[in-house]
């Protein structure tokens, strides 16, 4: 990508020269095999300008990184912020802003371990286009394997690492004589982490802190006085709104009773503080908001005067590849952080500051997977704080925190346990609030420093993507002998389901990962039907290869693929895993209400042998309710002496293989033609299908050509709640199986 002054070209022309096809574009387009990426070289004339270096930056690996991720590549960034990452020298006060590409940079490597990443820091000072271009050429082709190098204008090379000897690593008490700030505005202060390391500043003077926070304080409804569990609480909210005659769906109620628990929390958060002996303020107000700070700041200055000290603390999270990220999912993260910073310190530039102290992340150090815009940011944060320490010079306390896991915080209770189960140090809240004071008032120790997130065997919270290769053997018993397989014949010869395919590769993904769960199967791909002859005593057996890749601490991706006794590949798909979370539960449904006619079928013509061919096993459709030309609806119930195992990981084959065949159904009803699934693009499992309890199956026709229909396949109960999906299913027009 083009830097606009005359280094692309040079290097384009270095690289074709060395035999390699290269091309100076304003676009990455998503065909690329290796993206260079020298925007941030450009002329900055802003900081809104370097900013969107970032955000540039992020687009273009989100453009390559299913590719990148499938099949490798070559991803380097550029930038100049002193060749030490603002380290050692001072770097311009405007390209601070861009080292959020390291982030990116260190992130992609966790997400896409087949694929060359790197992120130079080349300081330009004195160095022609040419030279500058052979600078970045040379570590191309010869560099190391490191992901962040360093380029200085004298020709040395370096690379940052993580200093674990470094005094503040294990300090608890900072510089007694350090002076003290009397007025700090504290960004996110009123809750959580940050609020408990606000109150153990407190216990150590007497001061006036600012709290800003993004939530209006409201009195609470007299009915929720003195209840404390959101039960409850949903409980008399949802009695008061019935007395009153208003409707109050559950999304409103979760809302208000969140709204009244944080509201609970950010009070008593201020009360520990006034019994501290502190004064404090409360400010509700978005901190990336500057014109609004100001004037909110205004009556707070009247009473107490200038500012003297900044922590900010507010931060949020919205983990997901980089692939699959949106651009507005990355504004979200990303500017919380950096947008943040930049109102502070643009409100308090004419103060007396005498701390600066950032809250930063180990993932900016490390990369994290599914956390490309934190590292970005809190990389930024770093940086911007080393040019704020020699900005300001020895009158200024300014750190950087770079925290691990805290034992609370944005660490759920399950993933604690991961955490716990690889060795990994969460930081106890006593501890880690002991160590920020430490910081704050510490005068001669780095400004970056990383705390929490070490084990005994590894220094950083961030395990490195491994990958390893495995296998398992399956075999096939006589089909007599075995009532899925006996009751799913196709043509009179048993064949394997593709649903039991994909319960296999979810219990095998389940049995190496244990402590994680499935998210979702993913690219389901029929290569070669199983059709199972009789055995003659003989065991079929099959092969299960598997690509097991684990990407930091609480994520893995298993691709599959499952071979026939001649090598042949039948199936392959892919499962993703990760850490239980609240997130992954949908409400309601996304497919429209079927809005056809009665089938005016009886199932007995359903289950024929020529329109359905499943024996009892797979025997699920227990009434057709409605049908319509791009959709259709039943209803499903197991039979009652089922002979299913449900419990154990895997999926519920009956039910997900009767809504294969409800878009069977449809294809002959509304198309006059007989189908069969040879692809499916996803499934994803919410809770457990009931067994004996009626469940309605909806099958909406997304796309349907001459020759195939792609649908979207859900199970619900009557009230809309979603227990599993399928997308992009793949039923193929096939000949009479009769």
């Amino acid at each position: 990508m083009d830097d606009g002054s005359g280094i692309a070209s040079a290097l384009a022309n270095r690289l074709q020269a060395a035999g390699a096809q290269a091309q100076v574009v304003n676009t990455i387009t998503e065909d690329a095999d290796a993206v260079l990426l020298l925007d941030a070289l450009k002329p900055l004339t802003s900081d809104e300008e370097a900013l969107a270096v970032n955000r540039r930056a992020f687009g273009a690996a989100k453009t390559v990184a299913a590719r990148f991720a499938r099949q490798g590549g070559v991803f380097v960034t550029v930038q100049d912020t002193g060749g030490s990452f603002g380290l050692a020298d001072s770097p311009g006060s405007l390209s601070v802003w861009t080292a959020g590409l390291t982030g990116l940079v260190k992130t992609a490597a966790r997400e896409w371990p087949q694929a060359a990443v790197k992120a130079i820091d080349l300081d330009r000072t004195g160095l022609t286009a040419e030279d500058a271009a052979e600078r970045i050429f040379q570590e191309l082709i010869a560099g190391g394997p490191e992901y962040e190098v360093g380029l200085k204008a004298d020709g040395e090379r370096m690379t940052p690492v993580l200093d674990l000897d470094s005094p503040m690593a294990a300090r608890t008490s900072g510089d007694a004589n350090a002076q003290e700030p009397a007025v700090l505005l504290v960004s996110g202060g009123a809750r959580g982490v940050t609020a408990a390391a606000v109150a153990a500043m407190a216990k150590t003077k007497q001061t006036r802190f600012i709290l800003l926070g993004r939530t209006s304080l409201e009195e609470e409804p007299a009915v929720c006085k003195g209840i404390a569990d959101d039960a409850g609480l949903k409980r008399v909210l949802l009695e008061q709104a019935k007395a009153e005659g208003v409707a109050l769906g559950l999304p409103e109620l979760g809302r208000r009773v969140q709204r009244i628990q944080m509201n609970r929390e950010i009070a008593g958060n201020l009360q520990t503080l006034q019994e501290l002996g502190s004064e404090v303020v409360y400010v509700p107000v978005d901190v990336q908001d500057e014109e609004a700070l100001r004037e909110a700041l205004q009556p707070v200055r009247a009473q107490w005067g200038p500012i003297t000290g900044i922590i900010h603390g507010a931060g949020v999270l919205a983990d997901k590849s980089i692939a699959d990220k949106t651009m507005d999912q990355f504004d979200y993260v990303f500017d919380t952080k950096v947008g943040g910073l930049r109102a502070l310190l643009s409100v308090t530039e004419e103060d007396p500051l005498t701390l600066i102290c950032l809250f930063s992340s180990v993932s900016a150090r490390s990369g994290n997977a599914g956390q490309a815009d934190y590292a970005m940011a809190n990389e930024v944060l770093n940086k911007c704080a080393q040019a704020e320490a020699l900005r300001r010079g020895p009158g200024c306390i300014v750190k950087s925190i770079n925290w691990g896991p805290w034992d609370g915080g944005m660490v759920s209770p399950l993933l604690k346990k991961h955490f716990e189960q690889r060795g990994v140090n969460l930081i106890p809240l006593e501890e880690g609030t002991a160590a920020f004071v430490a910081e704050a008032l510490d005068t001669i120790g780095p400004v970056e420093v990383v705390i929490g997130g070490c084990s005994a065997d590894r220094p950083t919270l961030i395990e490195g993507a491994t990958e390893k290769r495995w296998s398992a053997e399956l075999f096939l018993p006589e089909p007599s002998h075995t009532p899925w397989l006996n009751d799913h014949r196709i043509g009179g010869n048993p064949v394997v389901p593709a649903v039991m395919v994909m319960d296999w590769f979810v219990r095998a993904a389940s049995a190496a990962h244990p402590h994680l769960v499935v998210k979702r199967c993913s690219n389901l791909s029929v290569k070669k039907g199983i059709v199972v002859a009789s055995t003659n005593g003989r065991p079929k057996r099959l092969t299960l290869t598997c690509n097991d890749r684990t990407d930091g601490l609480a994520q893995a991706s298993l691709s599959f693929k499952l071979r026939g006794e001649d090598g042949c590949i039948h199936y392959t798909a892919e499962v993703d895993m990760g850490i239980e979370s609240d997130n992954d539960q949908v409400d309601t449904i996304q497919l429209p209400d079927v809005s056809g006619e009665p089938w005016n079928w009886e199932l007995a013509e359903v289950y024929d042998g020529d329109n359905l061919f499943h024996g009892p096993a797979f025997q699920v459709i227990h009434e057709l309710k409605l049908l319509g030309d791009q959709d259709a609806e039943a209803i499903f119930k197991h039979a009652e002496a089922t002979t299913w195992s449900h419990h154990d990981g895997g999926i519920d084959p009956a039910m997900i293989d009767g809504g294969l065949q409800l878009a069977r159904l449809w294809g002959i009803r509304i198309l006059g033609e007989q189908t069969l699934p040879t692809t499916i693009g996803s499934y994803k499992g919410y809770g457990w299908i009931p067994q004996h309890q009626p469940v309605v199956c909806r099958v909406r026709i997304e796309r349907r050509g001459s020759y195939k229909t792609v649908s979207h396949i859900a199970w619900m109960n009557d009230q809309g709640s979603v227990f599993a999906e399928l997308r992009d299913v793949e039923m193929h027009i096939v000949a009479s199986q009769k």
